[in-house]
């Protein structure tokens, strides 16, 4: 599997995703053209190498600067977490009571990924369990999940967004928590999940709890620290979720799963799916 490549349809999608941004920081409708303006007169130059999350996280990194602020999902996070953890109980719930657990917290982990999307209103938690109830998980990748699951002895859990990390926590309960070691970021890019995120919920920091070493969205290998690359390649299987992880996580030993929720016509063409399917995709 190779690295996917941005499209003509990545370009509105950033303008959007940089606007998006702007509108969560503040009403000021001078700044929000200035910081269009720029992401524009960047889109206007070639980057037929790059990928979706290097464009993305170029512009928005920029757009971020431009506002002033360093994270500006801060207090959206935290909210989300806030719902999220109070229904805890009835999505617990919804997955032990499934005819398939696993699938069930596959799919609300999956379902949870929608969570860093800044092109839509905010989430709605009940949507979680309902996900879980149902087990609609896309694709034909489960049997062979579960099969080296089975076999795996060190599991390689890549998060995204702080808000989804509580149902990648009950997720990991169930595939075993004291084989996985969980990738989270030394600093958000868009609401990342970070080391103080990852204790709230209980995994564990230091050996349990790793950090890539880069500051991008996605995962390329080529740009992680040595330590990081070295731990890809002791792994036995990894899971990686969101988009930016599929668009460049490419080139690794073990079997290699991408859990997420499609956000855009360009992921929905690439897997033949439609926006807002919930997926496991084997490498």
């Amino acid at each position: 599997m190779r690295s996917l490549k941005a499209r003509p349809a990545c370009l509105p999608c950033c303008l959007a995703r940089a606007l998006r941004m702007c509108q969560i920081v503040t009403e000021d409708e001078w700044l929000h053209r200035k910081v269009l303006g720029e992401v524009m007169s960047t889109l206007a130059e070639p980057r037929h190498d790059a990928t979706p999350a290097e464009l993305a996280h170029e512009l928005l990194r920029r757009t971020a600067r431009t506002l002033g602020v360093s994270d500006p999902y801060a207090d959206r996070k935290g909210l989300w977490y806030e719902e999220v953890l109070g229904a805890e109980g009835e999505i617990r719930e919804a997955i032990a009571t499934a005819r398939d657990p696993l699938l069930a917290s596959l799919t609300a982990s999956a379902a949870a990924n929608a969570f860093d999307s800044e092109l839509e209103g905010d989430p709605h938690v009940a949507a979680l369990s309902a996900a879980a109830a149902r087990g609609d998980l896309a694709g034909d990748a489960i049997e062979d999940f579960r099969t080296d699951l089975d076999e795996a002895r060190q599991i390689l859990f890549v998060h995204d967004s702080a808000a989804e990390i509580l149902l990648d926590r009950i997720l990991i309960e169930r595939i075993g928590p004291e084989r996985v070691t969980s990738v989270v970021r030394a600093a958000p890019v868009v609401a990342d999940a970070v080391e103080a995120d990852a204790e709230r919920v209980g995994l564990e920091p230091g050996g349990g709890v790793v950090d890539p070493g880069i500051d991008c969205l996605g995962i390329p290998l080529s740009r992680c620290k040595n330590r990081f690359r070295e731990l890809v390649e002791r792994s036995d299987l990894i899971i990686a979720k969101g988009q930016a992880c599929y668009e460049t996580l490419a080139g690794v030993r073990a079997p290699l799963y991408f859990l997420l929720r499609v956000k855009c016509v360009v992921m929905a063409e690439e897997l033949g799916l439609s926006i807002g399917d919930l997926v496991l995709e084997r490498a």
